[in-house]
């Protein structure tokens, strides 16, 4: 509702994530260390942020459309 209230017409909302590698060890283990913290929150792993197209105001945004773009940034432990 709140998206509703604060678009102009025809606006556009973009929720953007960014995906750790858990193929990478040291990330895996970065990651494992703090998800007991995260407590319920819609992590996009989760699917937990799907909820918001179950609220009836969905229908003011009649077009959903999800894209994923793969993209790298290396990093090291250092």
């Amino acid at each position: 509702t709140e998206f509703s209230r604060v678009l102009k017409p025809r606006g556009v909302v973009a929720l953007i994530w960014n995906l750790e590698d858990m193929d990478v060890a040291w990330v895996a283990a970065n990651r494992k260390a703090y998800e007991a913290y995260e407590q319920g929150t819609p992590q996009f792993r989760l699917g937990l942020w799907r909820k918001m197209y179950q609220v009836p105001a969905i229908r003011f945004f009649p077009s959903q459309e999800e894209r994923e773009v793969t993209w790298t940034l290396p990093t090291t432990v250092d």
